[in-house]
């Protein structure tokens, strides 16, 4: 009898954290950026990178909350080490939607 595995059928159900690692780990390997070490929460912020940016990835199911904070420390995390920033969103459905952080001098707002 065939193993579930072999057949492509998980013995487990993976939790969201795990099945987002694994796309960060294909979106690093197909776009040939360094995966950093516990995603960025470590001293190395940020999920990936390469010579020239510095990427945010994020997987999910249908909708996203992006917050205006975190593409800020994305982008002056990235100016400091002389990279363009981008934010990534791979969604289960295969759409991938792929941004450049950049910051609007001169635009100021309290709200």
């Amino acid at each position: 009898m065939a193993d579930l595995e072999d057949l492509g059928i998980p013995w487990r159900v993976n939790t969201p954290q795990q099945e987002g690692m694994a796309q960060e780990k294909k979106a690093a390997k197909s776009q040939g950026l360094r995966l950093h070490p516990r995603s960025g929460a470590g001293i190395i912020k940020h999920d990936m990178s390469d010579d020239d940016i510095l990427l945010e990835h994020k997987w999910a199911g249908k909708t996203i909350t992006v917050k205006a904070e975190d593409l800020l420390g994305l982008y002056n995390r990235a100016a400091m080490q002389s990279k363009d920033a981008v934010f990534q969103i791979t969604f289960k459905n295969g759409v991938r939607l792929t941004g450049m952080v950049d910051r609007t001098v001169g635009i100021v707002s309290d709200e």
